[in-house]
């Protein structure tokens, strides 16, 4: 037979026993245990810190993702920087400035309807933006005020102190840092600008006219490979294409044409109503070839 194993006795009694016995030892066995309990803590708390860092962040990436699929296919991961660019308006205000220092004929600026203008050719380019330009009288022929719409939200510019380039400037930042904030995601941010500042200059003139990058290179490669030119710059002056300039080591230098000469007729063909892009191209060709020209210089009977 198997003796049944003895009752163990209530530990309490049994603990103050131990402690009655040596209860210096029981004190600093108490006081190490504090001690090692907090400095536990204190290891334990960067650690879960780290890791409440890292949810976090994988959480943020996570956001991030998601919105991915809603960046503009043709900018890409640089959208942001496209949006932050149009609200600088640092194209805009350069051209600005150009034409307020170096236009010609300063008297054609007329300041409200530039910015009418510069608008409505962005809306043409963002088609979930409306301009409403409501006219006080049907003489009326500046607005004072324009309603701008993008989807749900809108906004409202008071035009009546616009009275000079400078305010067309600030009228424009207001505009476009709008329509930053509320630009859908399929049109490239960085088209806006160019637009509003060909609306423009519009106003001013029909040869007046910013490429942006990319139109630049389409024309740097279509005027590259075999094709020449005469090596003269043209622009339009009282109603006649006008050289302006006479590159050195050029066709044009070497058969005699002059600055101020008026190109009357391009191959037989009148310029009266030509552009200066029309006249460009007639006058570009394979190298090698000719053209013959009409011109009338100051000076000359006939």
């Amino acid at each position: 037979m198997t003796a049944p194993a003895p009752t163990s006795a209530p530990p309490w009694p049994r603990l103050r026993a131990a402690y009655a016995q040596s209860p210096r030892r029981w004190w600093l066995g108490g006081v190490s245990l504090l001690v090692a309990s907090a400095a536990l803590a204190v290891l334990l708390a960067p650690a879960g810190g780290k890791a409440r860092q890292r949810t976090a962040t994988w959480q943020s990436v996570g956001a991030q993702r998601r919105l991915e699929p809603h960046i503009a296919a043709a900018e890409g991961t640089a959208r942001p920087q496209a949006l932050q660019t149009l609200r600088g308006l640092r194209v805009a205000s350069e051209s600005i400035a150009l034409v307020r220092q170096r236009y010609v004929e300063p008297d054609k600026f007329r300041p409200r309807v530039m910015v009418e203008e510069a608008l409505q050719a962005v809306a043409h380019l963002v088609p979930e933006m409306l301009v409403d330009a409501p006219r006080v009288g049907p003489l009326d022929d500046e607005p004072l005020e324009l309603r701008l719409r993008m989807g749900e939200v809108s906004k409202q510019l008071h035009l009546d102190q616009t009275t000079d380039l400078l305010g067309v400037g600030w009228q424009l930042l207001t505009a476009l840092r709008f329509v930053a904030d509320h630009l859908p995601a399929d049109v490239a941010a960085a088209k806006v600008e160019y637009a509003a500042v060909n609306g423009l200059l519009s106003t001013l003139d029909p040869y007046s006219r910013m490429l942006d990058p990319d139109q630049w290179r389409d024309m740097l490669t279509s005027t590259g490979g075999n094709f020449g030119g005469l090596g003269i710059v043209i622009v339009p002056a009282d109603g006649a294409l006008t050289v302006q300039q006479v590159l050195p080591d050029s066709p044009a230098l070497r058969v005699g044409l002059q600055t101020g000469d008026r190109i009357l007729q391009i191959d037989g063909d009148d310029t009266v109503g030509m552009t200066v892009d029309q006249a460009v191209e007639r006058l570009r060709g394979e190298v090698g070839t000719t053209a013959r020209l009409m011109v009338l210089r100051k000076g000359w009977g006939q």
